[in-house]
């Protein structure tokens, strides 16, 4: 157990720095009024995301245009809240790898 936790300590330690490269390279190419805007409201709905989840819906992409249309994943939409949750996981993570 000692020997899979150090390992996944380690490769946490290596995507945190490839994570604020990558942060820092995006925050870069946008003024730092809107990258501080962007923050105080991450911040305000992390506070309130408890007593209502709908203020996470801000994480939601307003717009997309898809790499290929390979990557277009439609569904039968069901109506549930917890179907749209999932659809949008599912988005998210093909989207990491395009």
């Amino acid at each position: 157990m000692a020997n899979y936790l150090c390992g996944r300590h380690n490769k946490a330690v290596i995507m945190e720095a490839e994570i604020s490269k990558y942060f820092s390279n995006l925050s870069s190419n946008v003024s730092p009024d809107l990258v501080q805007g962007w923050s105080t409201e991450i911040e305000e709905v992390e506070a309130q995301r408890y007593e209502n989840v709908k203020v996470m819906d801000i994480y939601v992409p307003t717009s997309q245009t898809p790499a290929s249309s390979s990557s277009v994943r439609t569904f039968e939409r069901s109506g549930s809240d917890v179907y749209a949750w999932l659809e949008f996981a599912l988005t998210v993570k093909e989207h990491q790898y395009v």
